[in-house]
């Protein structure tokens, strides 16, 4: 691409890097080169990049080169943005536990309150700049969340040093000598020492804590093991410590200001997101769950990582000769690689400029479209934390926008992005406080009044209606270890628990009855038999620690409640696939705890498909793992010829789509629904399904053990 005479294209691409793959993607095509003074770039752009990652290209492209700088400064040959191969997969696998969206879930409550406490002191009228302001939350977030220890007087000295290491280090957006620098050194050391004695005394507490907190990215590292089956070392222990801090507190900061602007800038989104916090936090802090439920602000932040993204190409070399879209790109070529061009190109994003929050609803999905967004990059090297930053993102504002009233000062203020060292927020963005809002605080207790509990199980139940059916409801007393219902009786109320614990058993011919559940106060069981009109699909038994306290109400109160509440059918409808899910993995997977079947159900969805219909297509990214709950599915390999041949037929309890997501390339087979057979899949995504090979190592075992049966019998099947 030609570019200024002497400078090339070093203007353009320090200010405005997206517009510049843009304008270069839409007139020369997905591969380009561009100059800048004593190096040139070979650009590989948009959806062509993005699945040429997703799909093994990342075996011909290295990032060590780009790193060697961070590693030296950091005294490590193991950073895990520069290993490759088996030692990257082993980093991973290992982080993952401590940055998983599970991991940042337990911590939201504490989240929210660093956030209501910050706010909670802002003064009416109020000026406030916004990028230091979310570096404090975020940076306090993730100290608690990932080491149980906020910041506090090191939060400077974290962001000097994680911004002059990514900047200097590994974006190359701030000089070299910037390492240098007394002021960076001096942090730099002052963080390591505290990342050091945090290790020291966590070592010395040790057994002592358990059950005393929530287990953190320390205790991950503390009981890591590295390829040779060795602890970590002390300088690896550090260096995962600093982590979150060199990786996520600029970018997460950064995409939590976007958001923030996005919304204050548009005064009827703002309102709707700020009644959908309201009401989710009116039953205390909303879990990781239920913020991805709340689905315009889930939509919102979606758009945020598509308009704003914070890295807008990967910089590696070319590891070894290969050809990209029918270009010759030889070894040892600098590369940049931008899966975000896509977010910009109209074919995908139509009017992409425009901050559009229903792009990602039904009928449209337009961010499903293979290569369209790929904010976190792609491939095996696609961010490891994708999910903990949508969660800290989407909390911080969330907990801001409950806390306080802000606008934009000045009012019609637009925002401008400056690379600093990554894209964010300039300085000149502020906000004005308008006010305070109601006490937070009481609001994370839960809901304890029988009011409250019908309330909270049915959202959209009239207050007059509750008041009516109040005299309807029966108090039941249950001593520990009664059973409550039976699998197969003829259903006949409804249960909310007031107090204790339940278990729900399921019963299979020629198996012992397996728990599938553990219920608290809050929860509610017995509305699949009355809705679907069938027996019991469980017996339910009150836990052996203490009496358990129930609501309940007959069948004829149940259905009028129902029918009076328009969110009813959703709600109840969403536990329901809930328990199925519930039910099949702990099925399928008998050896799964409780608590993990719960939360890989809860970050998985259950899909139908038609009669014939493509559950997942040979040759596409793996991203997701799927478990048949019902129906049955022909797998499918492609011949030479073109036409697909069935190798084999899935019925409930099979699963499949383990290859690709463990391998690391496309999928190897295509699985429609059988005809005549309508198919129930639960889907996990990629980041659900490392959870649960991580946290089951016999579950890992077993579908690792499948995957080597489903290759063999398909290199036997491929065989001349």
């Amino acid at each position: 691409m030609q570019g200024l005479p002497l400078l090339g294209s070093t203007l353009d691409l320090f200010r405005n890097p997206i517009a510049l793959f843009v304008k270069a993607y839409q007139e020369l095509g997905p591969i380009f080169r561009l100059r800048v003074p004593g190096r040139e770039y070979t650009v590989l752009a948009g959806p062509e990049a993005t699945m040429f990652l997703a799909q093994g290209g990342e075996a011909y492209v290295s990032s060590r080169q780009v790193f060697s700088k961070v590693m030296q400064e950091l005294r490590t040959e193991n950073f895990i943005a520069a290993l490759e191969g088996e030692a990257h997969r082993h980093q991973r696998k290992m982080l993952k536990p401590g940055l998983s969206r599970e991991a940042i879930n337990r911590y939201i409550p504490r989240m929210v309150q660093v956030t209501e406490s910050v706010a909670g002191s802002w003064q009416p009228n109020q000026r406030l700049r916004v990028k230091p302001l979310m570096q404090l939350l975020v940076s306090e977030q993730l100290g608690l969340a990932m080491m149980n220890h906020a910041l506090g007087a090191r939060f400077k000295d974290a962001v000097t040093f994680a911004e002059t290491l990514v900047g200097a280090g590994a974006a190359g957006t701030w000089p070299a000598i910037m390492l240098r620098r007394p002021a960076y050194r001096a942090a730099k050391a002052r963080v390591v020492t505290l990342m050091g004695e945090l290790i020291v005394e966590r070592r010395t507490r040790g057994s002592g804590e358990q059950g005393k907190r929530e287990p953190d990215l320390l205790d991950v590292l503390l009981a890591a093991r590295d390829l040779e089956g060795k602890p970590l070392t002390e300088v690896d222990l550090i260096v995962g410590a600093q982590l979150p801090y060199i990786a996520g507190m600029d970018t997460a900061a950064a995409t939590s200001s976007f958001l923030l602007y996005s919304l204050l800038k548009r005064p009827a989104l703002l309102e709707q997101v700020t009644a959908e916090v309201d009401e989710a936090f009116a039953d205390g802090v909303p879990n990781a769950h239920t913020l991805r439920q709340m689905a315009t602000l889930h939509a919102a932040a979606m758009e945020t990582f598509r308009m704003y993204p914070v890295v807008s190409a990967v910089p590696r070399y070319a590891a070894r000769t290969f050809e990209f879209q029918g270009y010759r790109i030889d070894a040892g070529q600098r590369l940049l690689i931008s899966t975000t061009t896509s977010h910009f190109l109209p074919r995908f994003f139509p009017d992409p400029s425009a901050f559009d929050v229903n792009r990602y609803r039904e009928p449209r999905n337009e961010h499903r479209q293979p290569g369209a967004f790929a904010p976190f990059a792609a491939g095996p090297h696609t961010c490891i934390a994708s999910g903990l930053a949508e969660i800290v993102v989407m909390t911080t504002v969330a907990a801001l926008l409950h806390t306080v009233g802000l606008e934009l000062d000045p009012p019609g203020y637009v925002l401008k992005t400056t690379i600093n060292p990554l894209p964010g927020p300039e300085g000149r963005f502020h906000v004005r406080v308008r006010e305070q809002r109601e006490p937070k605080l009481s609001r994370l207790r839960p809901v304890r009044s029988l009011t409250g509990l019908l309330s909270k199980a049915f959202p959209q139940l009239a207050r007059e209606f509750i008041t009516q059916i109040m005299p309807k409801l029966e108090i039941l007393t249950y001593a520990p270890g009664t059973t409550i219902m039976s699998q197969g009786d003829s259903p006949d109320k409804f249960y909310i628990i007031l107090k204790g614990e339940v278990e729900v058993i399921r019963e299979q011919l020629g198996r012992d009855a397996r728990r599938v559940a553990m219920l608290t106060e809050g929860n509610y069981f017995g509305e699949i038999g009355l809705l679907q009109g069938i027996p019991r699909t469980a017996t339910v038994r009150a836990g052996d620690e203490e009496e358990v306290l129930l609501m309940a109400l007959d069948r004829e109160d149940f259905t009028r409640m129902v029918v009076e509440s328009d969110l009813t059918s959703q709600e109840i409808a969403g536990l329901m696939r809930q328990r199925v899910m519930r039910t099949r993995l702990a099925e399928t997977f008998p050896e799964l705890s409780d608590e993990l079947v719960v939360r890989i159900a809860a970050e998985s969805e259950l899909v139908q498909y038609t009669p014939g219909a493509s559950i997942m297509r040979e040759g596409e990214p793996a991203e997701k793992f799927c478990l048949l709950t019902r129906g049955t599915c022909d797998v499918m390999i492609r011949q030479p010829g073109g036409e697909d041949n069935v190798i084999s037929r899935l019925s409930a309890g099979g699963y499949f789509g383990e290859i690709g997501l463990l391998q690391g390339g496309p999928q190897r087979f295509t699985v429609r629904a059988a005809s005549g057979s309508l198919v129930e899949v639960m889907e996990l995504g990629s980041a659900t399904f490392a959870t649960l090979m991580t946290e089951s190592q016999t579950v890992n075992q077993a579908i690792t053990e499948m995957m080597h049966q489903r290759l063999a019998k398909l290199q036997e099947q491929s065989a001349p």
